[in-house]
């Protein structure tokens, strides 16, 4: 199931350092076989191997800029996560992921504080499942708003069935604490503008 979340401001109280021994920086070129099964996992790889080389590598400037690793003392790669401009035009959360066996650390709080602290304009836009509610909570503490249209661009959007396995997934006081929007006039015109998913 497919949900899409838009944040118009960022709450900076949700922004946490790294724990001791981790680190963020910015991908480099030759940390993009890291990069592709660290954001993939090994099922995927080859499809996010191919997807970067047709969206990521022609702006590969852009990309290198804006996507950054989670790394430990020894420089090894734990999570990833980036801000890039969907469609060329509206700015949003991409390949947010950090190891399994990395989860309950606050990693994931830590480089998603710095993606955010980048935002310049908002609204910012993400694309999420709702098998993924733990990072739904998190988002929705960053000042993310579950979008109540029905498709963005030519995808569905599951908000009535997501919202229905959120309760039943989620403690009360998290679930109670999500909102809902409509998406931006912004984020349907430039979905609807390329054939090509980016986000």
């Amino acid at each position: 199931m497919n949900l899409f979340m838009q944040c118009h401001t960022v709450r900076p109280e949700a922004f946490a350092a790294f724990p001791p021994g981790y680190e963020a920086r910015r991908c480099r070129p030759e940390d993009v076989p890291v990069w592709t099964r660290l954001a993939a996992g090994e099922a995927y790889e080859q499809e996010l191997v191919r997807y970067f080389e047709r969206v990521y590598a022609p702006q590969a400037k852009a990309f290198f800029e804006r996507f950054y690793l989670a790394v430990n003392s020894a420089g090894e790669a734990v999570g990833t996560c980036g801000l890039w401009r969907a469609y060329g035009q509206v700015e949003t959360v991409h390949w947010y992921r950090v190891l399994p066996q990395m989860e309950g650390l606050g990693l994931g709080r830590a480089l998603l504080s710095v993606v955010m602290r980048s935002v310049g304009d908002t609204p910012v836009y993400l694309h999420t499942h709702p098998e993924c509610d733990r990072a739904v909570h998190l988002y929705s503490e960053f000042g993310f708003e579950l979008i109540t249209d029905e498709r963005i661009g030519y995808r569905e959007n599951h908000v009535e069935a997501g919202m229905a396995y959120l309760q039943a997934h989620m403690p009360l006081a998290y679930f109670e604490k999500l909102r809902l929007t409509q998406a931006d006039e912004a984020l349907r015109l430039a979905a609807l503008s390329k054939k090509e998913e980016e986000f």
